[in-house]
């Protein structure tokens, strides 16, 4: 793994954020502290959402803030790869939110508002967005 890219944290719809890894109930189980565990003793890291959950949402704000001091460089997330150029452009200048074009399964409000708040964090502390998605034009989804 290449030195600029010393951990990845990857957004996808696999698992229920880092307590569902460990196969535990969020209610039950302190998220946070662990996926934050996972991060600092892991190079990649893979947290996934039920789609448009209010609660995996506002986790994975919180969690944000708090992945540079983690090592994570970059956060890869579920959106289509033709967007990259959109949410760039988004995080520079804060124009554009609505031209970024999610899938239907995961665009909401809470799932937009993971945008802005990498944009509002400090230039240093941002962690660098790749959407890994196919595009729409490349599957029958």
């Amino acid at each position: 793994m290449t030195n600029t890219l010393k951990k990845l944290a990857i957004i996808m719809s696999l698992l229920i954020a880092g307590a569902a890894a460990a196969g535990q109930d969020l209610k039950t189980h302190k998220a946070l502290p662990y996926v934050l565990e996972k991060l600092h003793s892991h190079q990649i890291v893979l947290m996934g959402t039920i789609h448009q959950r209010p609660q995996i949402l506002e986790l994975t704000a919180q969690l944000l803030p708090l992945l540079r001091t983690a090592g994570v460089t970059h956060l890869a997330i579920e959106v289509s790869s033709d967007q990259q150029s959109n949410i760039d452009r988004f995080i520079q200048n804060g124009t554009g939110l609505k031209a970024i074009r999610l899938h239907h399964s995961i665009d909401c409000a809470q799932y937009r508002r993971l945008f802005s708040v990498v944009r509002d964090l400090p230039s240093h502390q941002r962690p660098h967005i790749v959407a890994i998605d196919l595009p729409p034009s490349q599957y029958s989804g």
